[in-house]
């Protein structure tokens, strides 16, 4: 896309040489790569965030209040900041659908 902003995602624990090690398919990378399950946490809150804030646009149309609390989450996204858009979608919707939070995370299980 151009003129798009960049952002670096810094996982929580960061990678070594050893576990970028791509010959060697029992590093931390390939395992990452293999079982979505063991991914980074930033990875699973990206995931979640995308998806909440996606869930969300059914509401946006008819749910002025949605809408807004949707546009802040996904600003939060494109500054990088995952863990709260994920935090304000959930918050967000949970208006509309009370107990949200379950059926994403449930949903993303799947």
């Amino acid at each position: 896309i151009k003129g798009a902003d960049v952002f670096e995602i810094e996982a929580k624990v960061p990678y070594t040489p050893e576990d970028l090690a791509y010959e060697d398919n029992t590093n931390r990378s390939s395992i990452e790569q293999a079982d979505d399950t063991s991914r980074p946490e930033m990875a699973k809150a990206i995931d979640l965030s995308e998806y909440a804030i996606v869930y969300g646009n059914r509401y946006r149309s008819s749910k002025q209040v949605i809408n807004e609390g949707l546009v802040k989450a996904e600003e939060l996204f494109f500054k990088g900041d995952y863990g709260k858009s994920l935090e304000l979608s959930i918050s967000t919707l949970d208006v509309v659908e009370p107990g949200i939070h379950k059926k994403i995370l449930d949903y993303k299980k799947k």
